[in-house]
């Protein structure tokens, strides 16, 4: 199968999904309830036939050189399939395992919204609340937590602005990203809630107020209150620049196999920059619809479509991505593509279904790889319902 990678770059960049959205309403979340989940065990049920389909399918695309990574899928609270395709290092030729850890990219903001959201519970925030209830010298009056969540702020991307503003040799921290903005008083893009402009600034600002927050670092933070809970043994936040020395890491590299090297941005965390496993993301699938971390009525906050000047085919809410296919079934999910890896990580929640994607090679044909691999789990669904198109799901370079 020969794939012109250029032609499909263009095409995903500029497609958008055929069918028209319908309202992502909370009241209708069917939330699995598995109440034998145990955060240390995970149940499996082998689907024989379905793992033959799936084996011949990703088989025939590492010869290919089109999968290099890993891929979960669960249905009703258990594994069904699981397997792992490729290296971890292409020229160690070292393979992948179950354990092996995959940075999630921009995956990682759900984890930032839950943060948020038990500090909420907490009483010490409201979404709300003005930055500069926490940050005084913010420049940026107006713009409030749930703008920042729901992308609705109007700054700018950070990921421009610090070239310009930085050396752009130094790592910097959420912190030096604060005092930068507050001394810099970068353009923004729009008024604040004037519409939705997905932007990492306003993940990466989030990141920053749960450190003022808590009084501890982020990567502590979620350690403490989402890891640990969950018994994610295998997860943790990106401390630039000490990647710890972990036999079962991954690395990420370019269609072409070379290394993908760090670069000064890697020191923010919120928006990107957690490090993890398939099975450590089950658990955080089944733990946060579990109860585990957060109450029922917090969460299905976060799945309230924050979309409202113009029609879109899928939502946003906070961190996670909504979509509301034409038979009905919700569908949450949230990409990621930095620095040679992508993650997509989606729940069908009337099927109760989780598939997990993690690779780590940059590969436009990424999500023509979950379209077809949908295909082979639901044939049920049509085609272009489903589809997710790069631009939203991948959005920008993270």
């Amino acid at each position: 199968m020969k794939i012109n990678f250029r032609v499909l770059k263009i095409l995903f960049l500029t497609i958008f999904l055929f069918v028209s959205p319908q309202k992502f309403s909370i009241q209708q979340i069917d939330f699995q309830q598995n109440k034998n989940f145990i955060c240390g065990f995970l149940p499996r049920e082998k689907d024989k036939e379905l793992s033959q389909k799936l084996d011949s399918y990703f088989v025939k695309l590492c010869r290919e050189k089109l999968f290099n990574g890993t891929f979960l899928v669960a249905k009703n609270g258990k594994i069904v399939y699981e397997n792992f395709f490729g290296y971890k290092n292409f020229k160690k030729r070292d393979t992948l395992t179950q354990n092996s850890i995959f940075q999630i990219a921009s995956a990682s903001k759900q984890f930032t919204s839950v943060a948020i959201m038990m500090l909420k519970e907490q009483g010490k925030l409201n979404f709300d609340d003005k930055i500069t209830r926490f940050f005084p010298e913010f420049p940026y009056k107006e713009i409030t937590i749930r703008q920042l969540l729901t992308h609705r702020s109007g700054l700018s991307e950070y990921m421009y602005f610090c070239e310009t503003l930085t050396d752009r040799n130094t790592p910097i921290s959420n912190q030096n990203l604060v005092n930068l903005m507050i001394k810099e008083k970068p353009t923004p893009y729009y008024s604040p809630n004037y519409k939705f402009n997905y932007r990492n600034t306003n993940y990466a600002l989030l990141a920053a107020i749960v450190e003022k927050i808590s009084g501890q670092k982020f990567s502590d933070f979620v350690k403490k209150n989402i890891f640990e809970p969950l018994e994610m043994k295998n997860s943790f936040v990106y401390e630039a620049p000490n990647l710890p020395n972990l036999p079962d890491i991954t690395q990420g590299h370019t269609f072409r196999g070379r290394l993908v090297e760090p670069i000064y941005l890697d020191g923010i965390s919120g928006d990107k920059n957690i490090y993890s496993t398939a099975e450590d993301l089950f658990r955080w699938d089944q733990g946060l619809y579990n109860e585990i971390l957060l109450k029922r009525n917090t969460l299905e906050e976060a799945f309230q479509n924050s979309i409202i000047e113009r029609k879109k085919a899928s939502n946003y809410g906070f961190g996670f991505r909504l979509k509301t296919l034409e038979n009905g079934t919700k569908m949450v999910f949230h990409g990621g593509w930095w620095h040679g890896y992508n993650a997509l990580l989606i729940r069908l929640l009337q099927n109760k279904a989780t598939i997990i994607f993690l690779t780590n090679r940059e590969n436009l044909s990424f999500l023509i790889t979950y379209n077809e691999v949908l295909e082979i789990l639901f044939p049920e669904l049509k085609k272009t319902d489903t589809e997710i198109d790069l631009l939203e799901c991948l959005n920008s370079k993270k």
